[in-house]
C-alpha cells in the first residue's frame, strides 16, 4: 500500500482540531487504507494516544485503539504548522515530485520548513 500524503495531512488536521479520530470523514474508518495511515502516523511519532493492532488468530482483524488523550506530538504540530497552507502544501508536493525525488517524511518536512521560512523572511 502506498502512502497518501493528502490523507495523512487531513488526519493530522482533524486530530489537531478535535483530539480524536471519531467523526473523521476523509476516509472510511474501517478501511485498510485508513488503518494503515493511522499506523504510519503512530510509528512516525506525529501523534500520541492511538495505534493499530492486528489480531493473530484464525480470523485476523486490524483495529485502531486509543489511549486518551489523543493528540499531536511536538513533531506532529511542527509538521502540520508547516503543511497547513494549501498553496505551500501543493507547491511542496509538486516541486519534490518534479525533481524526481521520493516523497519521504524527512524530505517533505524539510521542504515545507524551507517554504515556511521563506514566507516569513
Amino acid at each position: 500500500m502506498k502512502r497518501d500524503w493528502d490523507l495523512i495531512r487531513s488526519i493530522l488536521l482533524y486530530i489537531e482540531e478535535h483530539d480524536k479520530l471519531e467523526g473523521f470523514d476523509g476516509a472510511d474508518p474501517d478501511s485498510a487504507l485508513f488503518k494503515y495511515h493511522v499506523r504510519l502516523l503512530s510509528e512516525s511519532e506525529l501523534v500520541h494516544g492511538i495505534g493499530v493492532i492486528t489480531s493473530i488468530d484464525d480470523n485476523p482483524t486490524t483495529m485502531i485503539y486509543s489511549t486518551p488523550p489523543i493528540g499531536l506530538t511536538w513533531a506532529g504540530h511542527d509538521f502540520i504548522d508547516s503543511a497547513r497552507d494549501d498553496d505551500r502544501w501543493k507547491k511542496a508536493k509538486e516541486q519534490i515530485a518534479g525533481a524526481g525525488g521520493g516523497l519521504t517524511l524527512a524530505v517533505l518536512r524539510s521542504f515545507l520548513t524551507k517554504l515556511l521560512t521563506e514566507a516569513i523572511f
